[in-house]
């Protein structure tokens, strides 16, 4: 039945549009292959199939076979022609100029070719050749072109045939539109929406404008969400024509023909996608290894700046601690900031200002301020990418999960199934031990299966509550589909997803019935979901290691050893224990650090005297540190300390965030307590 009903449609365009013959209203395409006698030897010399035809969806193929037959060898250039050869040719003629261009580009996304190049013949033409025999010059040649709704193929192994042909169908396609001017004119609008900071589209309008004294064009520009978008402009391809949207959106294109006539009106909306759902990759962030020269010593430290959110970082490896980078001004080369390097925790204020030229080579300049003031230079670093395939890691997982909102509900999922729809989502959770400095990118790879739904992506925060999971911090990620294939769907999320839930859903404040399915499981081992991290690379980069663990043994121990005050000593109330473990190293160990970050924040430490609560320190049941907290205890591999510190009144066990800093004698160990 859709076979039948595509037919008629069809056959009632070529009609309404062509000089058609009643017999056969496909004649004006037929009578576009060349007859016997119209090319070069005449039926003396050619034998051609007759011209058969299929019908699609949106288009009408027609083909036929010329074979040339000689008792000669001819020669042109001094090449030797085949006595015999044969033309294979294709002519497509699509309903809509759109239709003709999504035609010409599956064509040529399917056929690749060490020798391929661009043709003049049409709007867009391409040839493929594939040598056969390098010493008789003889080659396997398609060439293809694309003119309005016309899309020609031609297969030979004769050069010269090929350039005869193509320029036979060149003129016929000519000819044909120039007869049917008005079919092209005021009949097919091409319409091309277009805004800074959108990604253009364009959309193809069919008219009927018999006896019409005027056509007017009108619609809206919403972007992805349903908002107008105003100053967007409207440009009528061929026609010389453009038009703004205005403060709601709505544009209106009018074209006069005739005084008499009724005037017709026509509707066609635009849905523009915003850029940065487009491409989410952090490709403003830069990295330096610094030098920094005071005057009387020298300072090396790793500088992290965000030039697109005006942000940056500063970490220090020699004492495992980073300072904050604020005030950035970037104007051109010049780049200026301000860094806080007060102590955490210090009554001592510490503030510096850098200034300096960012170029290629390095990031060069002086800088002032508390310690007096001097010179930098930044080494530039580069970055490497890892590829993880989800399925074959173990501190990343992906699955379908319920969702949860005022109007969602959760419901079972397949567990070796990823799709999104209205009440499910695909959830990304790894267990990444604390931040990584030196993670410049984090890309998720997922592949969408064939469908011919639109669908428009979004990625959120995910928190798990009883029935499901739910969602916040909505970010746009972009138009996903249709498409009559797989589809990969690049997804770039910020360093710190690797510590939380990332959830990919539709628009949780719309309804609808779609679902959207994505390749998993055994059935599509190369189209696996796969994590890409980029980082930037150091020797000094790897701050989190194995060979150092800090694990929470009790919430209340028995023992009451440290206090809330800077140095050890009872307070009356059991203490938290935790136990420190040391693998592959050895040395003195000389600090002691440990903080919690949530609701309410805490720091315990080693430091005398400090303003932090003391942390007790014991191997094989021994105090190893004295009453103001310091020591320097000797360390090697299977080493294992009991750590005792002040538990808060207002931390609960199901609240627990804990990292740690070790210092065994020269460098610093951090991780996430366990």
């Amino acid at each position: 039945m859709k076979r039948f009903v595509v037919f008629f449609l069809l056959l009632l365009f070529v009609l309404s549009n062509l000089n058609a013959s009643e017999n056969n209203p496909l004649i004006s395409l037929y009578n576009m292959f060349p007859k016997m006698t119209e090319l070069k030897g005449g039926s003396s010399r050619w034998i051609a199939t007759g011209v058969v035809h299929e019908l699609y969806d949106n288009y009408v193929r027609l083909e036929s076979t010329y074979n040339y037959f000689s008792d000669k060898t001819e020669k042109i250039w001094d090449i030797k022609r085949d006595k015999n050869y044969s033309v294979d040719v294709k002519l497509f003629f699509a309903k809509d100029n759109k239709a003709a261009v999504n035609l010409y580009e599956n064509m040529m996304d399917k056929r690749k070719s060490r020798f391929e190049r661009d043709v003049k013949f049409g709007d867009e033409g391409r040839i493929f050749v594939r040598p056969v025999s390098v010493v008789n010059m003889i080659s396997e040649y398609n060439l293809f072109f694309r003119e309005e709704n016309f899309i020609v193929h031609l297969h030979t192994f004769d050069g010269f045939a090929l350039m005869d042909f193509a320029d036979f169908f060149q003129k016929k396609v000519n000819s044909f539109v120039l007869s049917n001017i008005d079919m092209y004119v005021f009949k097919n609008f091409r319409l091309k929406a277009s805004q800074e900071g959108y990604i253009p589209e364009e959309e193809e309008l069919t008219v009927e404008a018999d006896n019409a004294s005027a056509i007017e064009i009108s619609g809206r520009v919403t972007d992805e969400e349903g908002n107008p978008v105003s100053g967007v402009s409207i440009n009528v391809l061929g026609h010389n024509k453009t038009v703004v949207s205005n403060a709601e959106g709505k544009y209106s294109v009018k074209f006069v023909l005739s005084e008499k006539g009724e005037k017709r009106e026509f509707k066609t909306n635009f849905t523009l996608v915003n850029r940065k759902g487009e491409n989410n990759k952090n490709d403003k962030v830069k990295m330096y290894k610094m030098n920094v020269k005071y005057p009387e010593r020298e300072e090396t430290f790793y500088l992290r700046i965000n030039l697109d959110k005006n942000s940056g970082e500063i970490y220090i490896p020699s004492k495992g601690v980073s300072n904050d980078v604020n005030n950035i001004v970037k104007q051109g080369d010049y780049l200026e900031f301000k860094r806080n390097c007060t102590p955490e925790g210090s009554l001592f204020r510490c503030r510096q200002t850098y200034s300096g030229l960012m170029k290629a080579s390095g990031f060069n300049g002086n800088w002032k301020g508390t310690g007096g003031k001097g010179t930098f230079k930044g080494i530039p670093m580069k970055t490497s990418s890892k590829k993880y395939n989800i399925s074959e890691t173990d501190f990343c997982s992906i699955k379908t999960v319920p969702l949860v909102s005022d109007n969602l509900s959760g419901k079972t999922q397949s567990s070796d199934q990823l799709y999104i729809d209205q009440n499910h989502g695909i959830a990304l959770k790894c267990s990444r031990e604390g931040k990584d400095f030196f993670i410049k990118n984090v890309q998720l790879q997922i592949t969408k299966q064939a469908s011919d739904e639109k669908f428009l992506l979004y990625k959120y925060k995910g928190h798990e509550k009883e029935g499901g999971i739910s969602l916040k911090g909505k970010t746009y990620i972009g138009v996903i589909g249709p498409n009559d294939d797989f589809l990969g769907v690049d997804v770039f999320l910020m360093p710190e997803s690797l510590q939380e839930m990332t959830v990919l859903a539709g628009d949780m404040s719309k309804k609808y019935e779609k679902t959207i399915s994505f390749a998993a499981g055994v059935l599509y081992p190369a189209r696996q979901p796969k994590l890409i991290v980029e980082k930037f690379i150091t020797d000094k980069a790897k701050q989190n290691v194995t060979d150092v663990s800090v694990n929470l043994k009790k919430f209340a121990s028995e023992k009451d050893v440290a206090s809330d005050k800077g140095t050890l000593g009872r307070d009356g109330k059991r203490d938290m224990s935790l136990e420190l473990k040391i693998k592959g190293i050895g040395g003195d160990l000389k600090a002691v650090e440990l903080s919690h970050k949530g609701e309410n924040s805490y720091v315990w430490n080693t430091e005398p005297f400090d303003i932090y609560p003391a942390v007790a320190l014991f191997a094989n049941g021994d105090l190893i540190n004295q009453n103001s907290g310091e020591f320097n205890f000797p360390v090697d591999n299977g080493t294992v300390i009991d750590i005792f510190i002040h538990k808060p009144e207002y931390l609960n066990s199901s609240d627990i965030n804990m990292t740690y800093k070790i210092l065994i004698g020269k460098k610093w160990y951090s991780g996430r307590v366990e």
